[in-house]
């Protein structure tokens, strides 16, 4: 299956793509990317085995785009549906034999795959593209961490539930949106998973959700908990899905404040989340909302630790990591038209674990 892009460039939108790479962040930008380039980068260089600097240097391109020109979102777009669209090409396809795999989607959101279930949290689609929808034939449960729109879309909620699937959230949501409903300190095998709802401190109602499969492996998702007096000490948690805006302080992402939250659950992985999110929705309008990523590529840790973008996964063993060869992206191609760039290229072949 061949994945075609087409990327329409005007005059303005010319001038708002230089005058954003013209517009550096403070730490510097060393090497100038295209989202196309970022693309392929990041297909390329794997959170576990590629190389870090790429990675950060094309972190920080995806930074700049959204937070300079994020009131032109169309390019934004096209990369992230490239990026979600192979991803939901390795959930559907990916043989997971032993431990697990973690996909981010977007902002909060996760899949989780193992060899006995498949289920994901906080699953938004902010461009509204219908294309996560794919996802209610793949999931056997969705968990809701609260209410705010965005950490879950509608639409798919709507269509698991017409498919008799479980929508896990805390009780302060209405049962019109979730079909299972669950308060602070409530347990629950949920479609074979052992669940645990955690309270979190938030300006709506939180649950962070404590998973365990019938393989033992256990995940948390934070949520938008802001505390860190409600994280879990020490509670055997195999996989953290954290907020990195936790402890921030005027809208900043401290990496210290983000590490000492993983210190107190500590885990043998942390994936650092609510990144890349975009926009607010306040008042029926959508507000610019950006928490930079490259800021928590380095810091000192004990614990296992990935910056995922958009649609990268990060496989799990309790005993090692994976460590699949490079993921090669296909017959790359380009044509360059009046008033279009078409780019084209073949999706890696589905891997096994």
């Amino acid at each position: 299956m061949t994945v075609i892009q087409t990327i329409n460039v005007t005059l303005v939108r010319v001038f708002l793509i230089v005058l954003g790479f013209l517009i550096l962040p403070a730490n510097g930008l060393t090497q100038t990317y295209s989202l196309e380039d970022v693309k392929e980068n990041l297909f390329r260089e794997r959170p576990q085995t590629g190389d870090l600097e790429i990675r950060k240097q094309s972190q920080m391109v995806i930074d700049e785009i959204a937070s300079n020109r994020w009131f032109d979102l169309d390019e934004t777009e096209e990369y992230w549906l490239a990026t979600i669209k192979k991803a939901l090409l390795e959930i559907q396809n990916e043989v997971v034999t032993e431990g697990a795999t973690v996909w981010l989607i977007f902002n909060h959101g996760f899949v989780v795959k193992t060899p006995t279930s498949c289920f994901g949290f906080d699953l938004f689609d902010y461009f509204r593209s219908g294309v996560l929808l794919q996802l209610a034939d793949l999931l056997d449960v969705q968990f809701i961490s609260h209410k705010h729109p965005d950490h879950w879309s509608e639409e798919l909620v709507d269509k698991m539930r017409e498919q008799g699937k479980p929508v896990v959230g805390p009780s302060a949501m209405s049962s019109s949106i979730l079909n299972k409903r669950m308060k602070p300190g409530d347990t629950a095998t949920i479609a074979g998973l052992h669940v645990r709802s955690h309270y979190g401190a938030h300006s709506y109602s939180v649950s962070m959700f404590e998973v365990r499969t019938p393989e033992g492996i256990s995940f948390l998702h934070t949520g938008d908990n802001h505390s860190y007096s409600t994280l879990p000490l020490n509670a055997d948690i195999d996989i953290l899905m954290i907020n990195a805006w936790l402890g921030w302080i005027n809208s900043i992402i401290d990496p210290d404040n983000l590490k000492y939250g993983i210190d107190i659950v500590n885990p043998k992985v942390a994936l650092p989340a609510h990144i890349n999110e975009l926009g607010h929705v306040r008042n029926g309008h959508t507000v610019p909302h950006w928490e930079q990523a490259y800021e928590l590529y380095d810091f000192e840790r004990s614990f296992d630790y990935s910056v995922l973008s958009w649609g990268k996964r990060y496989h799990f063993n309790r005993n090692s990591n994976d460590t699949l060869p490079t993921e090669n992206i296909r017959n790359t191609a380009y044509q360059v038209g009046a008033d279009s760039v078409r780019v084209t290229w073949d999706p890696p072949l589905p891997s096994a674990d």
